[in-house]
């Protein structure tokens, strides 16, 4: 079992929506350790497995659980640490009604 000074807490953000992606999970940086990384359903590593940070996306059919990781240094597994994240539905944008572009819906009356 590792004895060195760690912190436990997996950081990273705790509400995130479908269809979010590149959000960043972490732990303190221990040397020689590996980092297994699990994610909930939906949702994709993208980078950085077996390192103490993980770049995850966030599919249309992710769901609420928990983002894990299983430390491991010289062998000897140090535990898992976990945070839970609740994933929201999409943001819907129904209309843009200025984007200060050529896509108004408004009109403006002089």
């Amino acid at each position: 079992m590792y004895k060195g000074a760690f912190s436990a807490a997996v950081l990273g953000a705790g509400q995130v929506y479908q269809g979010d992606a590149n959000k960043t999970y972490r732990l303190e940086a221990i040397a020689g350790a590996t980092y297994a990384w699990t994610v909930p359903s939906g949702a994709t590593i993208t980078s950085g497995q077996g390192t103490n940070a993980v770049q995850v996306s966030f599919g249309s059919g992710a769901t609420t659980g928990t983002i894990s990781a299983t430390v491991t240094v010289n062998n000897c597994p140090t535990g898992t640490y976990s945070k839970a994240v609740t994933v929201l539905p999409a943001l819907q944008l129904d209309r843009v009604y200025e984007d200060f572009e050529s896509n108004r819906v408004i009109t403006y009356g002089w």
